[in-house]
């Protein structure tokens, strides 16, 4: 349902149905000032909407059974996950009026110790980054049987080409992971230990045997992540303050 906000325009409610009668609505992203794009479990569809006739146009469609999805505000790119391992990655790109598809690729993921199955790929387990004026996409590889701990394998995404790995980061510890982007440097905060490691991609590597890709560690050691607090109210009398301690690496935490 949607509701004009813009004053002299009607403001009752009106409706606009997905495409497909079975689909379920996983999200939806604004595009523009009059553009939105449904994400269901049977594809995208990118609409253009017009307040005054309380209407949609549907602009464009792609059909993909979906699993879950990753949307970059700034960038405007959505991935889409598909696959009975949730590992297969199709990537879209927005504009006004338009929406276009690139390539779709897989996430490897290892094997189970049976060498009968693998782990699925969870929506917490991928982000959207911007380093160095590109795009990649932020996989965090952390499973309980990987030798050598968890590690990061960072996609270069583009419009020209298929997504390809550019660089594996070498993390040294396993557990649950968040991470954020401070002027080109990737941070990554483990919540077991409650430290953070940081990345340069620009730095010297190791280049990985028979691959393209390049290998990095922390440029720093492991630093612990500072404890922080905040001051609340505890009285209706002006000034009554206490501290209240903030988690800083809750059992809650996602892994991005």
């Amino acid at each position: 349902d949607f509701v004009n906000l813009e004053f002299k325009i009607d403001n009752a409610p009106f409706r606009q149905q997905c495409r497909g009668k079975q689909a379920r609505v996983d999200g939806f992203q604004w595009i523009g000032i009059n553009e939105v794009a449904f994400i269901t479990s049977h594809g995208v569809e990118l609409y253009t909407a017009f307040p005054e006739k309380k209407s949609f146009k549907l602009v464009k469609y792609y059909s993909v059974t979906v699993n879950w999805f990753v949307f970059s505000c700034k960038k405007n790119v959505l991935l889409l996950s598909s696959g009975a391992s949730c590992n297969t990655i199709h990537p879209y790109w927005f504009k006004p009026g338009s929406i276009t598809r690139t390539p779709k690729f897989d996430v490897d993921l290892p094997l189970s110790a049976t060498g009968q199955t693998k782990p699925k790929l969870l929506e917490r387990d991928v982000t959207l980054a911007s380093l160095y004026n590109s795009l990649y996409v932020v996989v965090v590889k952390s499973w309980s049987k990987m030798v050598g701990g968890a590690e990061i394998v960072l996609y270069l995404l583009s419009k020209d080409s298929p997504a390809r790995i550019a660089s594996v980061l070498k993390l040294d510890m396993t557990g649950r992971f968040a991470i954020n982007v401070v002027d080109n440097l990737l941070l990554v905060h483990h919540q077991a230990s409650k430290t953070s490691v940081m990345f340069d991609i620009r730095w010297d590597g190791e280049s990985a045997a028979s691959s393209s890709y390049t290998i990095h560690h922390p440029v720093v050691s492991p630093l612990p992540i500072a404890s922080c607090s905040v001051l609340e109210s505890f009285s209706s009398e002006a000034g009554k303050m206490k501290e209240i301690q903030c988690e800083t690496c809750s059992t809650r935490d996602s892994t991005n």
